[in-house]
């Protein structure tokens, strides 16, 4: 089953995160489970930026993900070494928040293979089909976001068949027993990291 959480305005997104300690007294009035988190280091494991700091430095491998431009305007791509998006040097002050996650599969309104998700940004086949994961869909105004949860759902690069022309861009995040939705609370403490709209 697929579920769409909320949508609001991207630039609202907050992020929270055990190691490294970041936003831990954010209460979230919606969230999902985050980014990638490496289990050997403890730490989160794909690129994270908020608010002008780097809280997760890019893995070595070229990634795809999202940046919210300082204006609220976001942009889908590819993340790779040397601080570049999409061809283009960026630093975490140019930006509202970047992300990557575990493939990105609708880019322009366009789906994308698992095949060419997992070619192109280095992914296992277990993390490019599994049918559990959080994502964040981006609209067609590239202003607003959905967040989402897919549990025994269908694998990402099928949703992003079925949303084709309907959205701008999707992008999903953690998976796999990772896959966790709450409401109304702060970022349970034995979850490592998640995304999410706070409470005023």
């Amino acid at each position: 089953m697929v579920k769409f959480l909320a949508t609001f305005l991207a630039i609202a997104l907050a992020f929270s995160s055990n190691k490294p300690r970041h936003n831990t007294h954010v209460v979230f009035r919606v969230g999902i489970s985050g980014t990638f988190y490496c289990t050997k280091t403890k730490r989160l494991a794909g690129l994270v930026w908020w608010d002008g700091k780097e809280i997760s430095p890019l893995p070595v491998r070229r990634r795809g993900g999202l940046v919210c431009w300082k204006d609220g305007v976001v942009e889908a791509g590819y993340f790779e070494s040397g601080r570049k998006f999409n061809g283009k040097k960026i630093s975490p002050q140019d930006v509202r928040w970047a992300l990557t996650g575990g493939g990105l599969f609708l880019k322009d309104g366009i789906p994308i293979t698992a095949e060419e998700v997992s070619k192109r940004e280095g992914l296992s086949s277990y993390i490019v089909s599994h049918k559990n994961y959080v994502f964040i869909l981006v609209h067609k105004d590239r202003r607003k976001i959905s967040l989402g949860v897919s549990k025994d759902g269908i694998p990402p690069a099928r949703l992003a068949q079925m949303l084709e022309g309907g959205f701008y861009a999707l992008l999903r995040l953690d998976g796999g027993s990772a896959t966790y939705c709450f409401f109304n609370s702060r970022k349970p403490k034995w979850l490592n990291n998640a995304v999410g709209l706070p409470q005023k």
